[in-house]
């Protein structure tokens, strides 16, 4: 794709000699740089993806059974050596900064990433009408795409590394800086570290029930995160694979009255007990929101009975349409 300085638009080319060429010489590149990497992660990721349901992940069916799979060679060598220069870079912030705002540097330049991440894999579709590529996360899960459009990753266009980065300091912007600092503790909504009656808010999006699959979803960004992040963020990062054992949700569809396993009955007493210790740690003067947009009647009424049981007084808001 190119523009023409006499026309207005863009046109479309079949790849020639020279395209084919360099898409080899970066997969030969890519198989080089993986042999000399030294450290204690793989140059890209090379965790499984077999374990995942194909409700969710549709990528083993296909043999796509590891996360380096879901890149072409091209992309992946790319986004291995932008992770590579910014765990560097962190480091060398180290020595230069004060060690908390070089994490933070580092942890902003990570969540761009992602979002590079999200534009540069094989499961990108095209958008006909803006005429660009469409990120994977278009819905809860990753479908298989039977044509893929690749961006460049050291371009000016959409998906590229320049264009996410320059948008980023206008994010930050817009949430201002105004705010008390505060404390982020990964915890069971079950098993709350905070004592009884210590905040005066709580502010929950639960799961409902198969919609989300919020952690199997989240590797395809954490195991690249783990990468640009290694050692950062109090061990926070340890884990090959986010956790998923007492994820509050219902498997998949098949699953929701299954004899055992993360059935319907599993969501709905999990989901009590969260709703209970949210209820424990509040002060009796304190509020809480829940959000919940289940669309069916019986999604409300677990989510409703599992607060009554739990103690809570319930006013709903509900917003028109």
């Amino acid at each position: 794709m190119s523009t023409r300085s006499d026309a207005v638009g863009r046109f479309y080319r079949l790849p020639n000699s020279k395209d084919e060429s360099a898409a080899a010489k970066a997969g030969d590149e890519l198989e080089r740089r993986k042999r000399l990497h030294k450290g204690p992660l793989s140059f890209v990721p090379n965790e499984s993806t077999k374990g995942y349901h194909s409700f969710v992940n549709r990528g083993p069916i296909y043999g796509m059974c590891t996360w380096e799979d879901y890149f072409t060679p091209r992309q992946a060598l790319g986004l291995g050596i932008l992770s590579r220069l910014i765990s560097e870079l962190g480091k060398r912030l180290d020595r230069s900064e004060n060690p908390e705002m070089a994490e933070a540097i580092q942890t902003c330049l990570a969540l761009n990433f992602g979002r590079v991440a999200d534009l540069a894999n094989n499961l990108c579709g095209w958008t006909l009408d803006t005429q660009c590529v469409k990120h994977l996360f278009a819905r809860q899960a990753l479908p298989m795409v039977w044509n893929y459009a690749e961006s460049v990753l050291i371009g000016e266009s959409a998906g590229s590394w320049q264009v996410v980065a320059e948008r980023f300091p206008g994010i930050l912007a817009s949430l201002g800086c105004n705010w008390s600092r505060g404390t982020i503790q990964q915890a069971d909504a079950a098993a709350h570290p905070l004592p009884t009656d210590s905040a005066q808010a709580v502010f929950t999006d639960p799961p409902y029930y198969f919609s989300v699959q919020y952690a199997d979803l989240s590797d395809f960004f954490y195991v690249w995160i783990r990468r640009t992040l290694y050692g950062r963020h109090a061990g926070l990062l340890e884990p090959t694979l986010t956790p998923k054992d007492a994820e509050i949700i219902v498997q998949s569809p098949g699953h929701e009255f299954a004899a055992e396993g993360k059935n319907n009955a599993f969501y709905e007493s999990r989901m009590t007990l969260a709703m209970a210790e949210s209820r424990r740690l509040l002060e009796p003067s304190g509020i809480a929101v829940v959000v919940f947009a289940h669309t069916s009647t019986r999604g409300w009424e677990a989510q409703l009975q599992s607060m009554i049981v739990a103690g809570w007084v319930v006013r709903m808001n509900c917003a028109a349409s």
